[in-house]
């Protein structure tokens, strides 16, 4: 009826919420993004298996999340890169000059902090061989996890399998160039949604008991003094 409807529609709007995708965001790292350039110049993306990953090692007190994008080649043979291009937005002063061409052209071993403008960022190896390096330049993106949410927050669609919206089956779907990805980000949705919702019902529950306690405990007080009457 009505109020089933009302339930369904509760929870379609709760699981198109940007807080609960930005758990799933921040879940999978969804807000760094990896491409390699091979020597015949095709770009590809790389999602999960990056051989690269991007630190954020402290972040900026003005922005919590500043926007990097950093270009490098690869050095396989002393397992270090070479940065060609980088840009840094953290203000609105860095937006108009978001270019950081001092950064141009410096080396610097895997793991070695950056020093940008009031933060600092790393590159990782995730392997200590350079076999498992590809040569070619890579590029990463990094953007806040709440920009990020608000994009897959716009991408998910949610609804009830019914036209007529009686059905209590809510049917999700994402769109996303990588159909890995999207899987992840739907069954992470989920996830994290049930769980979210076994919290609430664990504090309701708890609440519950803790009011029922409180209201025994005064009639017992109450009756005490009934008696002593």
């Amino acid at each position: 009826g009505m109020r089933a409807n009302g339930i369904i529609q509760n929870e379609i709007y709760i699981l198109k919420s940007r807080p609960l995708m930005q758990d799933v965001v921040e879940d999978l790292s969804l807000n760094v993004r990896y491409f390699h350039k091979d020597n015949f110049m095709r770009t590809r993306e790389i999602y999960k298996f990056s051989p690269v990953a991007f630190s954020l090692v402290s972040g900026s007190s003005v922005n919590r999340y500043p926007s990097v994008v950093m270009e490098f080649d690869v050095n396989r043979d002393t397992l270090s890169y070479t940065i060609r291009k980088l840009t840094f937005v953290a203000s609105a002063q860095d937006a108009r000059h978001p270019v950081r061409k001092e950064f141009r052209n410096r080396t610097y071993n895997f793991g070695d902090a950056v020093n940008l403008p009031d933060n600092n960022v790393a590159v990782i190896s995730r392997t200590a061989y350079a076999s498992g390096l590809e040569p070619g330049r890579y590029r990463l993106v990094f953007i806040s996890p709440k920009k990020m949410a608000k994009y897959y927050s716009s991408a998910l669609s949610a609804g009830t399998t019914d036209y007529r919206e009686r059905s209590s089956v809510i049917s999700l779907s994402i769109q996303d160039n990588i159909p890995l990805r999207a899987d992840d980000i739907l069954n992470t949705l989920i996830a994290q949604y049930n769980e979210d919702t076994r919290e609430f019902l664990s504090l309701s529950t708890s609440n519950t008991l803790d009011f029922i306690d409180e209201r025994l405990s005064i009639l017992e007080t109450q009756l005490g003094d009934i008696e002593s009457e």
